[in-house]
């Protein structure tokens, strides 16, 4: 590993910007963009800009020399070299660059260095930085939740029913009632601001499957949704005692 040592008059050379004129550095490294592009035209106008701007430029008179020495441009694009304009045009509110430039990609150099930076003519044409605090966040989403009321407790099994109540307004085109238990026990559903779900049963089916200890009644709340089209949250499923009467 070899190190090298800079003397303090190198190293204040170094340091030093290749321009005191924004406006040059930015002509000269969108006319180096162009020439790596192939370009050629169009890096040389712009390495004449930046003469235009800053005549001591060595850089950009090297550029030009460059592209006139490899024959990439005429004479006539390289006369600046020999003869560099010492009153720069500037244009009413701003520099004859942001025409040049407009919106677009531009480069900006400090202290020797180059940075990128998205260009625009007219600062007062920026789109405002987005305020965070103005950003809602979408509330959570209220699902519906249903309470059972039975007519009785216990409940009868030859005539009897279960009123359910919901938290939100219901879309009644969906939903129903399923029976879990016991099995062959018939009922309907139907809608009057709440959901009714009742039976009347045959005596016989009710004696014969309540004569010594009549079954529970379990049932499931199955497809029903809110009118936004949200489904039931919480509890579904419900058991009531049953007996013969």
């Amino acid at each position: 590993l070899r190190l090298f040592s800079v003397s303090p008059q190198k190293k204040a050379e170094l340091e030093r910007p290749l321009s005191d004129s924004t406006p040059a550095l930015l002509a000269l490294f969108v006319g180096i963009g162009y020439s790596d592009k192939g370009l050629y035209a169009q890096a040389a106008e712009m390495y004449k800009q930046a003469l235009t701007e800053d005549p001591y430029m060595e850089m950009a008179k090297n550029a030009l020399q460059e592209l006139k020495g490899m024959g990439l441009t005429s004479t006539e694009e390289t006369a600046a070299i020999d003869e560099p304009s010492s009153s720069p045009p500037v244009e009413e509110g701003g520099s004859s660059v942001g025409t040049v430039i407009g919106v677009g990609l531009a480069l900006a150099a400090v202290g020797g260095g180059a940075v990128y930076l998205l260009g625009q003519e007219d600062d007062d044409e920026a789109d405002p930085p987005v305020d965070d605090d103005d950003e809602t966040e979408n509330p959570p989403v209220e699902r519906p939740t249903v309470t059972a009321i039975p007519f009785a407790t216990p409940l009868s099994c030859v005539q009897g029913g279960i009123r359910f109540q919901f938290s939100r307004d219901m879309d009644t085109s969906v939903g129903q009632v399923d029976i879990n238990s016991p099995s062959g026990f018939d009922a309907n559903g139907s809608w009057d601001g709440d959901y009714y779900f009742s039976w009347n049963q045959n005596d016989r089916w009710c004696k014969v499957n309540c004569g010594g200890d009549c079954p529970s009644i379990t049932v499931t709340l199955t497809d029903f949704q809110d009118t936004d089209g949200n489904a039931l949250s919480g509890t579904t499923t419900f058991s009531y005692d049953m007996e013969l009467q």
